[in-house]
């Protein structure tokens, strides 16, 4: 799996580095699908409140790409929401791809029997 965390004008510290790290590439254990994870850190300077920090992700599963991202006032805050949003998206991609083998189809080699009573 590749990964790369960067900063959008803005220079990662070792331990914004560290904690990123930890949280968003510790969700690999949820999907073996994981192909390839981008972490963005920017700043927002606003004049009427407090600056705020952002944190985007780009995740490249087998078959679909994830770009979510996250704004809190303190950086590390908006790593644990976006690991929150990371989560909860590979459980729906999960759920989707194995609901759709549940159901079945002729074309994975399943078939439905029927019974006729004479």
């Amino acid at each position: 799996m590749n990964s790369s965390i960067s900063g959008h004008n803005l220079r990662v510290t070792p331990g914004m580095h560290q904690y990123a790290t930890g949280r968003i590439m510790s969700l690999r254990r949820r999907c073996d699908k994981l192909t390839s994870v981008d972490v963005t850190f920017a700043s927002e300077k606003c004049r009427d409140k407090a600056d705020r920090e952002k944190v985007c992700v780009k995740i490249l599963l087998a078959q679909k790409t994830i770009h979510l991202s996250s704004v809190a006032e303190d950086m590390y805050a908006a790593i644990d929401n976006l690991r929150d949003k990371v989560a909860a998206e590979i459980t729906r991609y999960k759920e989707m791809h194995t609901e759709h083998r549940r159901r079945g189809s002729p074309k994975h080699g399943t078939a439905t029997v029927v019974h006729l009573r004479s």
